[in-house]
């Protein structure tokens, strides 16, 4: 990642739940969008012609989308650097980190005719953050974890994400208000923010992208209007991917995301 795209951590990174994988075909009884995941098959008996069950759907394909199981463990990277831009100390500020790693677990419910995915435990770890006024290019303050006191990174508390109406999926603390809790430092290059801890609250509104598979988008024009840094509104850009958590140690699996596809 190159540095200057702006970003933020905390928050959404649940997102790693979401993302999507093709767009199926929806059941006449049952509506809204279900987390699956992307499987070989006999040979042209799927619908996608790749492991990322990438639309446009092909005939005899070798590759369709299954529903994951309950509780299915799911990891996320950033396919872009992400952007929180808030108000600290007086000063519009924007955060930036160059590296995240995501957590969680996702599970398919319905509600009356409804199918919702359901994330839950989501933890991000973001490093080599750090912070600057928007006014101030030039500027690198120091960001810290107020819990380890580990520069230049930041963890959100356990997040949850639930699919809406129109590929939308609300993330949120799971318990409380708080996404992330963390330190500004009055140290770096040419800094004059001075030491600050935000708190970031509240609740952003993701796209599940239905172009680029397992991708869980976010952008201010979308992000609603709850989100907020120390109290006041901030918004958020960026873009998680979500996978098959394999284990400690391993590579992701298949890409995890969300269809309207109810038959598997």
């Amino acid at each position: 990642m190159t540095r200057g795209k702006s970003i933020i951590g905390a928050l959404l990174l649940s997102a790693l739940a979401m993302g999507v994988l093709g767009a199926g075909n929806a059941s006449a009884s049952v509506t809204g969008l279900t987390a699956v995941t992307c499987q070989g098959v006999a040979a042209e008996t799927g619908d996608f012609g790749t492991s990322e069950c990438a639309t446009p759907e092909v005939a005899k394909g070798n590759f369709k989308t299954v529903a994951v199981p309950e509780g299915t463990k799911v990891v996320s990277t950033s396919a872009e650097e992400p952007v929180l831009e808030g108000t600290v100390a007086l000063a519009k500020i924007r955060v930036t980190c160059e590296k995240s790693t995501g957590t969680g677990k996702v599970t398919n419910t319905t509600v009356g005719e409804e199918m919702k995915a359901h994330g839950t435990e989501t933890v991000i770890h973001y490093t080599e953050c750090h912070a600057r006024r928007i006014s101030a290019p030039g500027e690198t303050c120091v960001v810290r974890d107020p819990a380890t006191l580990n520069k230049g990174t930041i963890q959100t508390n356990k997040l949850t994400t639930t699919t809406l109406a129109n590929h939308e999926v609300s993330v949120q603390p799971e318990e409380g208000e708080v996404f992330a809790e963390f330190e500004i430092l009055n140290e770096g290059t040419e800094c004059k923010i001075p030491k600050s801890t935000v708190k970031v609250t509240g609740t952003v509104i993701g796209i599940a992208n239905t172009e680029k598979h397992n991708h869980l988008s976010f952008d201010p024009s979308t992000n609603g209007s709850k989100l907020k840094a120390n109290g006041g509104a901030a918004t958020y850009k960026g873009t998680e991917v979500g996978y098959m958590d394999e284990g400690p140690g391993e590579p992701h699996g298949a890409p995890v995301g969300l269809t309207t596809a109810s038959e598997f």
